[in-house]
C-alpha cells in the first residue's frame, strides 16, 4: 500500500508554504530585492508535487519528477521559482480536465545545458492551439473560461528578471505542451 500524508499535515504544511511565499513576495516589493541563492531543482521539483497531490488525485492525472539530485544547483530567487512551477503545473492540470485522454501526465525533467539548466514541464493534454501559440505569453491571452491571461506573462517575466528564459514548444509527437525553462547555474563558492 502506498503511504499518503494525512490531510490535516498537508494542509498545515500548504498553510506554512503560503506564509512563506507571502512574506517573500512582500519583501521583494518593499524592497525590490530579490534574494536569489543557489538552489536544488530536485528539492524543489520534490515541493511542488507534494502541494499539489490532493489535486493531481481528483483530476486523475500522474506526476512525474524526473530531476537528479546531482543537478548542479541554480541560481535562483526560490519563491519566484516555485510561483512559475506552480503555475506550470496547474495550468497541465487544467487543460487535462478538458480532454479524455485515456493517460493524463505531467513529466518535469531537467538537463545541464551550456552554463544553464533546462528544465521542461511537459503534459499530455490538447496542447495550445496554433492561433494562441505564438501569443501565449502575452497579458490577457488565455483560453480558460474565467482566465485572466496573466499567469504565463508573470511567469516569463519573473524568469526574465533572474537572467532565465520561459519557451513553449510543441510536445513530442504533436499532442501536449512543452514549456521550457531556461535557468542559470549558481555560481561556485
Amino acid at each position: 500500500s502506498v503511504w499518503a500524508i494525512p490531510k490535516d499535515v498537508q494542509a498545515t504544511r500548504e498553510q506554512k508554504r503560503e506564509k512563506e511565499t507571502l512574506r517573500r513576495l512582500r519583501d521583494f516589493y518593499s524592497t525590490g530585492q530579490m534574494a536569489r541563492a543557489p538552489l536544488s531543482l530536485a528539492a524543489l521539483c520534490n515541493s511542488v508535487s507534494a502541494a499539489f497531490q490532493e489535486r493531481l488525485r481528483r483530476a486523475g492525472v500522474e506526476l512525474a519528477c524526473n530531476v537528479s539530485a546531482e543537478l548542479p544547483a541554480i541560481s535562483a530567487e526560490p519563491t519566484q521559482l516555485e510561483i512559475v512551477l506552480h503555475n506550470l503545473v496547474a495550468n497541465a492540470i487544467d487543460a487535462m480536465t478538458t480532454t479524455d485522454n485515456a493517460v493524463k501526465h505531467i513529466e518535469i525533467s531537467a538537463e545541464q545545458r551550456d552554463g544553464h539548466v533546462r528544465l521542461t514541464v511537459a503534459d499530455s493534454g490538447p496542447g495550445v492551439a496554433t492561433d494562441i501559440a505564438a501569443r501565449v505569453f502575452e497579458p490577457f491571452v488565455t483560453t480558460k473560461p474565467g482566465g485572466m491571461g496573466l499567469g504565463l506573462a508573470i511567469s516569463r517575466s519573473l524568469l526574465r528578471a533572474q537572467g532565465g528564459e520561459l519557451e513553449y514548444r510543441e510536445a513530442d509527437g504533436g499532442s501536449g505542451a512543452r514549456f521550457e525553462l531556461r535557468l542559470p547555474l549558481a555560481s561556485e563558492p
